[in-house]
């Protein structure tokens, strides 16, 4: 036997009666076949009998009703239970929504956090380096300060040099402008003792000209004097000539005769010598 009162078999019972009404008995017991002896099962394996299958079934028919009734309150139930849970499904979905949202918030606010931190760090580090680099700074423009007043020094002796320089360079313009104007009169000067020397020149080339022309015929004349004076040389010098042969012809004349006067006084002194016997002449050799 079984028990009637079985959730299996109310359940298999229910849903064959759902299924299909007009076929109830053939419909359970291939249920109550499948519940009890597998899917392939037939109704004569099924340990009852027809009695009890009938007053099962009459009984099953009278809690169809209530069945039907507990089905649309579940129905009902479920619906409600099916809206609620969308509900809050939609509800859960809202939730993880805004859940993911202030994930995501905290996460950028984290992010954020992380960056605010990192930039506090950078600026710690810059300010740090900044102190530094304006300690630096200071030091630097104390040298500054320093050159600047050594400049400042060098600038007002330069000031002064340039303002030296300025009345150097004034004097030197005034100078310049004097120079200008003295060149200037000595150009006009040398002008005028150009175009005189001009003249003078001209003149005196006309004065050379005319002395020229009057030493060239003094020249001509003093050339005709220095031929006839030449002309007169050689005459005298032909008659010196004649007169030096004269005078040697003279001399030998005379050297001949003191020649001979001595032969004479030779001759009276051998003669008296000899006694006034004339010796004979002397042999001359002649080869």
């Amino acid at each position: 036997g079984f028990d009637a009162n079985d959730p299996a078999v109310l359940a298999a019972l229910a849903a064959a009666e759902l299924a299909a009404p007009g076929r109830l008995i053939t419909s359970a017991a291939r249920a109550l076949g499948g519940v009890f002896g597998g899917a392939g099962a037939s109704p004569s394996h099924v340990d009852m009998s027809l009695e009890d299958m009938q007053s099962m079934l009459g009984q099953l028919v009278a809690e169809r009703t209530s069945l039907r009734k507990q089905l649309e309150t579940e129905k009902g139930r479920r619906r409600k239970a099916e809206e609620g849970g969308r509900e809050a499904k939609s509800k859960l979905e809202l939730l993880e929504h805004t859940d993911r949202v202030d994930k995501r918030k905290l996460r950028e606010l984290a992010g954020q956090l992380a960056q605010a931190c990192e930039e506090r760090d950078e600026l710690r580090r810059m300010l740090s380096h900044g102190a530094q680099h304006i300690t630096e700074l200071e030091r630097k423009c104390d040298a500054l300060d320093k050159k600047l007043s050594q400049y400042d020094d060098d600038f007002y002796k330069l000031e002064a040099r340039n303002m030296r320089d300025k009345v150097k360079m004034e004097e030197l313009a005034k100078a310049k402008a004097k120079a200008d104007e003295e060149r200037s009169m000595y150009k006009t000067m040398l002008q005028a003792s150009h175009e005189r020397g001009l003249k003078e020149k001209q003149e005196l080339r006309r004065e050379a000209l005319l002395k020229i022309d009057s030493l060239q015929r003094e020249l001509s004349a003093c050339k005709e004097e220095v031929l006839g004076l030449k002309q007169k040389l050689f005459d005298n010098e032909a008659a010196l000539k004649v007169r030096m042969r004269l005078e040697e012809e003279m001399g030998m004349f005379k050297t001949m005769l003191l020649d001979e006067r001595m032969a004479r006084v030779e001759l009276e002194q051998r003669i008296e010598a000899n006694g006034g016997v004339v010796p004979p002449p002397p042999f001359i050799f002649q080869p």
